[in-house]
């Protein structure tokens, strides 16, 4: 990742004054050279110089004028953070060994500055700003790839979140984060960085997230990116070496998944042009047992099986998180565990749905109210199933008990994961009342499984919002009351905007988290004790 991001060159009566533009997203850099971040403020304390060694900052300079202005006489450089200036430095006793610097950032560039090929279905695609090989992963422009790809792409200023929209398939990250969310489910990526304006994100990760597969030729540093599947029919004047040249696969590959002998093809004749690989199948939780492997933990194991940590745990009687390798677990998804038997008075039900032109399991999940983890389970199906027009599925209907509140000024005690969920499903909108102050204010839940991110229906919802928490948005929990469909369930709210948003025009970047009982926080899927102790309270439980 480039320490600069871009830069200014002015000449002055002896030389040149030379700016350059710190990247915004490097804070561990900016922690090395003295840039702390407090509410907000960026504050100028100086550059960290090892006794008798040249600073890093020094280094990084060096290596830029090295590598963009070797015959250039600089004079002072001035180093900008946005539109903040935090120092100014002499530069005309620091450049004699400028030639033996040569920072990791530097060299990241000068890698960005080789001919990397990007072929998408047999098209040879360039970009305003070259691909970067670091680590050996490559980088591409979001939004080069995004629309070579027939995405559209989205961007949210305040949260630094990117959005990546092409038919069913939604994407959304956080600059510099290590994880993205796929249609509302949260997945690990390479983190992106942004280097001279541009977004740059690892084209693996956004290919195969938008159902392409990736083909690397080392020896010829391209990248070929094939639609699923890849099939080609034969035109006059095609050939066996055309094809190969096309897409991308050497003659013997072509001839090897077609089954053919000879180099003879005829017009109208379909060829695949990409081998077949079949998948892994997934590990379903219709299994009974699982052994515990070394690195796994409760959260990876239930989102594997898509099922809860809570149900995982009960079903297991463990009393915490802690688990062993070699230990075997018994695997039981806390979906149906409702019936009409159950002495809460909950129960579920099933309708048959006949699936239409355009429908995809995220949408009907949203549109019912059951996780798409769940209706894929229920279905015997996994995120790579295919749908057909015509086709029928189960979709659950759950009936959820009122339960006794303690007053009317309480709410509802309700699990997250087998109660809360249904009567708040995603899509729904709801009245939020602050339990302290009694102030009202209403919400959309647009996303979350671990619990209901939410986002405020109006710029005038969020200014209250913003009131109640002292008129700054804030990670602090707060008791609150959700009203929906007539209910008052017990909750708790933190305000602080944050990731990914799907409101527009409510003067809200992002979404806030909204816990009910046993829910779990997205990072780690761990429980929140601070937000368990304000959901009690909201509940009368305690005081």
């Amino acid at each position: 990742m480039s320490v600069f991001i871009r830069h200014k060159l002015v000449e002055d009566q002896e030389g040149y004054i030379l700016t350059l533009y710190l990247n915004p997203n490097l804070t561990e850099f900016s922690k090395e050279i003295g840039i702390a971040e407090d509410s907000g403020v960026v504050k100028d304390t100086g550059i960290v110089k090892d006794t008798g060694n040249v600073g890093i900052l020094d280094k990084s300079i060096r290596s830029y004028i090295s590598s963009h202005f070797p015959d250039i006489k600089v004079n002072a450089v001035k180093i900008m953070i946005g539109s903040i200036l935090l120092t100014t430095l002499p530069f005309s006793g620091m450049v004699q060994d400028v030639s033996a610097a040569t920072a990791p950032q530097t060299q990241a560039v000068q890698e960005a500055e080789q001919s990397i090929k990007i072929i998408i279905d047999g098209k040879q695609i360039n970009f305003s700003q070259s691909p970067m090989v670091i680590d050996g992963k490559i980088y591409i422009s979001i939004r080069g790839v995004t629309e070579a790809l027939g995405g559209e792409i989205w961007w949210n200023g305040e949260s630094k979140t990117v959005g990546i929209n092409k038919g069913d398939i939604k994407i959304a990250f956080v600059v510099g984060d290590n994880k993205a969310r796929v249609n509302g489910e949260q997945v690990s990526m390479e983190p992106s960085f942004i280097t001279n304006g541009v977004t740059m994100v690892p084209l693996r990760f956004v290919a195969e997230s938008l159902g392409m597969t990736v083909d690397w030729n080392q020896a010829e540093k391209t990248a070929t990116l094939f639609s699923q599947p890849v099939t080609h029919q034969v035109k006059a004047g095609d050939t066996l070496f055309k094809l190969s040249q096309q897409y991308g696969i050497s003659i013997d590959k072509l001839k090897s998944i077609n089954n053919l002998s000879s180099d003879t093809i005829f017009v109208g004749q379909i060829l695949k042009v990409k081998e077949t690989v079949v998948p892994k199948p997934k590990e379903e939780a219709s299994a009974e047992t699982y052994t515990v492997k070394a690195g796994d933990s409760l959260w990876s194991i239930a989102t594997k099986f898509g099922i809860s940590v809570d149900a995982l745990k009960k079903a297991n009687q463990l009393t915490s998180d802690t688990i062993y390798a070699g230990q075997v677990l018994k695997l039981k998804a806390d979906t149906t565990v409702q019936t009409p038997t159950d002495p809460q008075g909950n129960s579920v039900s099933y309708i048959t749905y006949t699936i239409k032109s355009g429908d995809n399991m995220w949408e009907l999940g949203n549109r019912y109210g059951i996780p798409m983890a769940e209706l894929l389970q229920v279905n015997k199906m996994t995120v790579d199933s295919p749908l057909s027009i015509g086709q029928k599925i189960l979709i659950p209907v759950y009936n959820i008990a009122v339960k006794e509140r303690v007053s009317e000024k309480h709410g509802e005690y309700l699990d997250w994961w087998t109660e809360a969920q249904y009567v708040f499903p995603i899509g729904k909108v709801a009245t939020v009342t602050d339990f302290q102050t009694g102030r009202r204010f209403q919400i959309k839940r647009t996303t979350g499984a671990n619990h209901a991110d939410s986002e405020p229906l109006t710029a005038k919802d969020a200014a209250t919002i913003k009131e109640i928490w002292g008129g700054e948005y804030s990670w602090k929990e707060r008791a609150v009351i959700v009203e929906v469909d007539g209910r008052k369930i017990a909750a708790s709210m933190a305000s602080m905007p944050h990731d990914v948003s799907y409101i527009k025009d409510n003067n809200f970047n992002g979404h806030f988290d909204l816990h009910f009982k046993n829910s779990t926080r997205h990072k780690d899927g761990l429980v929140s004790q601070a937000h368990q102790e304000q959901i009690k309270i909201a509940a009368g439980i305690i005081k």
